[in-house]
């Protein structure tokens, strides 16, 4: 650094003598005034100042924050309210009792004697009936969080952020309870007699409009902050931000005047001195992840660059049961709702966050394989996708780990040639289930 800084006056010096005389006076002035000013500021940061208290991070190591109680109280009386107000009496309409429902404009829907098909069932799934509950809902949600907030001088946005993690689940348990409602109507009391609906379409429309109204809680947010906290006042007054704008602009001057002399002088002969030095770093992340057999996920960062804005999601396959031993065939997929979990920030060579995916209530983990002909937790995996990004570049990264549906089983082998042979085809074919599995997830996401 000294060296740098002694090359740097030898470069100003010779460009300094050519000048006219009233721009080395203004320069060494110039100079003198940053230097005094320095010295100022680090006499009273080392004197006066009280110093700063470290903004706390609000979440723990679960990604919660410590008002996640609270938020989730508040939503799970919102769904509460949903189901039993405005789905729960859908329930006794095949038995000819009158429904009575009233939809989010406080008109009604009135049944009495009829079967849930045709107009009823159109009207239940109709985009005026719970889409616009379930937005009242959200709104109702974040101006909750935000109001709390602000009341208590907190920043709402970590908050804000945990709301909208909690409203997905929300979602998702709206529309899978509709889907059992209807599965159970249409079946007429036997419900397996008929197919269950497919809700992923309902369920991707209202985490659009989740999106929408989450951007402009966070922008909300922002504007709560503003006058909430003494800290904040204090240092947009006083003389402070004077010296800091007075330094800002030295510092510019002085760069100005040693880019103009190093352009005079060691650019002048381009053929000699010239020295340019392009560089451009691409840090990949290292990001491993693990289902053990007591089906717990973990994630951790073991790259040298933090990770951000971490989601995963899963889809659940079902294999057809004869296709071992012949070719891979998919019976079918179902994509589980919005995203599982949701992990704010995994600091490098540190971060790591587990899941028990036994204790998530949309995943199915077989804790006993079954009895004799019980072949679906064999031909059943599930797939997770974990999207993330790098913090400096911003660069969204996409990767995936396929597990198998049941307990004291390892995730898929995806590397048969390093372990040993299982001397059966059956086995050399469930080497191949990661591969269809990812190749199907990568037609459905693009990546």
């Amino acid at each position: 650094m000294v060296k740098r800084i002694i090359a740097t006056l030898n470069v100003i010096m010779p460009f300094l003598q050519l000048c006219p005389k009233w721009i080395q006076v203004l320069v060494a002035a110039g100079l003198i005034y940053v230097f005094a000013v320095i010295v100022v500021i680090f006499i009273w940061f080392l004197f006066f100042s009280s110093p700063q208290k470290q903004k706390p991070n609000v979440f723990d190591n679960h990604g919660r924050t410590q008002l996640n109680s609270r938020i989730k109280k508040r939503v799970d009386d919102l769904y509460n309210q949903i189901y039993n107000e405005k789905l729960k009496p859908w329930i006794f309409i095949n038995i000819g009792k009158p429904l009575r429902v009233e939809k989010h404009d406080g008109t009604l829907i009135q049944y009495e004697g009829v079967r849930f098909e045709g107009t009823p069932r159109l009207v239940f799934w109709g985009d005026d009936f719970i889409p616009p509950i379930i937005e009242n809902a959200i709104v109702k949600a974040f101006d909750q969080t935000i109001e709390e907030c602000r009341k208590n001088n907190i920043d709402p946005k970590p908050y804000v952020y945990e709301t909208n993690s909690i409203l997905v689940g929300l979602i998702d348990r709206v529309y899978h309870r509709m889907a059992g409602i209807d599965q159970r109507l249409r079946g007429k009391g036997y419900p397996k007699n008929v197919q269950r609906k497919d809700v992923n379409d309902e369920i991707n429309k209202m985490d659009e409009c989740l999106k929408g109204h989450y951007d402009a809680a966070v922008l909300l947010a922002s504007e709560n902050i503003n006058s909430t906290t003494p800290e904040l006042k204090k240092e947009k007054g006083g003389w402070g931000w004077i010296i800091k704008i007075s330094i800002v602009l030295g510092i510019i001057v002085s760069l100005i005047l040693i880019y103009e002399a190093y352009n005079k002088y060691i650019r002048k002969d381009k053929s000699r001195n010239t020295s340019v030095l392009v560089s451009t770093s691409s840090i990949e992340p290292v990001i491993e992840i693990n289902v053990d057999i007591n089906k717990v996920l973990t994630l951790e960062n073991k790259g040298p660059t933090d990770l951000k804005d971490i989601s995963i999601f899963a889809t659940r396959y079902v294999f057809d049961e004869n296709c071992f031993g012949q070719e891979l065939k998919i019976k079918e997929y179902n994509k589980i709702g919005g995203s599982l979990y949701n992990i704010p920030m995994l600091e490098a060579k540190i971060g790591r966050e587990s899941f028990d995916l036994t204790k998530h209530q949309l995943i199915e983990i077989f804790e006993n394989p079954g009895g004799k002909g019980n072949r679906m937790p064999f031909v059943t995996f599930y797939c997770f996708r974990i999207s993330y990004r790098e913090t400096n570049t911003g660069t969204k990264y996409t990767d995936y780990i396929v597990t198998t549906s049941y307990k004291n089983y390892p995730s898929m082998i995806e590397n048969p040639e390093s372990t040993a042979s299982a001397g059966s085809t059956e086995g050399d074919f469930m080497y191949k289930i990661p591969k269809v599995i990812k190749d199907h997830q990568k037609t459905i996401f693009g990546k």
